[in-house]
Formats: C-alpha cells, structure tokens, sequence
C-alpha cells in the first residue's frame, strides 16, 4: 500500500464514501490515517499539516498512483483514550488505522457512514484535496457545508 512508504504515516485503512446522498456520482477514496509520531488530539502540529500537504504529489509522483486513484480524503486518527466507544461498536483491538473485529476483520463502515461529518466528541482530524496539485487540506466546516449540499466540487 502506497501510505506505508511515506516516512509519516503508521498505518492506513483505504475505503470509500458514497457520495450519491450528497448529490455526486459514485464515491469518493478515503483513508483513516494514522502518524508515525502520532496525532495529538489539541490540534494539528506542523510535522502532519506538511505531512498531509506533500501526500498528494508523495502519492502520484513517488508511490506511482494515477491522479484519480489518490483518496480524496484523509482522516487523521487521534487516539484519545477512545476503547470504550470503539467497543460499542464492535471493535475489539487497533493498531493505528487498523481497527479488527473479534475476527479480525478490517472495520471500515463506520469509517464510510461517517464520511467527512464526524461525530461531536470525535477527536479524529479530515484533510481533503481541495485542488488537484496542491495537496491535502483541512476540511473547513464551510467546505463540509458545501459537500453536504452537493456544490463543492470534487
């Protein structure tokens, strides 16, 4: 996998979001990311901003992955103490972005239902690639806004 060779990035767990709900076609590539160094849960530092803003050209010009193959979006995990939320839905052990069920399935619908909306006490951070060519950046609650409403453009 393509994440696992960048110098920051821990683990990775690719899925996709279905974006017909919001007025898209298809679905959009996403991937639950977790750091190296690990993501603090006050905010962002400046090793993962640059981290995530060199991804997109990491991706399509060192890993060798076509434009339209690189996740649109990147969730970065924060683990904040979270075993008893994660419990209740079925997640028995995590290594980084590598949540397994009891049988050690990778558990990615929760992943999907969540999309780019995630829930209130989520401490978990989402980039998007926002431009083409210009890397992943935060998702700001205005850009959510318009992809609820189906106008960004993707």
């Amino acid at each position: 996998m393509a994440f696992l060779d960048h110098a920051q990035i821990a683990s990775a767990n690719v899925y996709a979001i279905p974006m017909n709900k919001y007025g898209y076609d298809g679905q959009a590539g996403a991937a639950a990311i977790t750091m190296r160094k690990g993501a603090s849960a006050d905010g962002p530092d400046q090793a993962e901003i640059d981290a995530l803003r060199d991804l997109e050209h990491y991706l399509t010009v060192k890993a060798g992955l076509a434009s339209y193959a690189v996740p649109r979006f990147v969730r970065v995990l924060v683990d904040e103490k979270e075993a008893p939320q994660r419990e209740q839905i079925g997640i028995s052990d995590s290594v980084g972005s590598e949540y397994v069920s009891s049988m050690l399935k990778k558990l990615k619908t929760s992943l999907r239902e969540e999309a780019f909306s995630l829930p209130s006490h989520c401490r978990d951070r989402i980039y998007w690639i926002e431009k083409e060519g210009q890397g992943f950046v935060h998702l700001t609650s205005g850009a959510r806004e318009h992809l609820l409403q189906g106008t960004a453009k993707l």
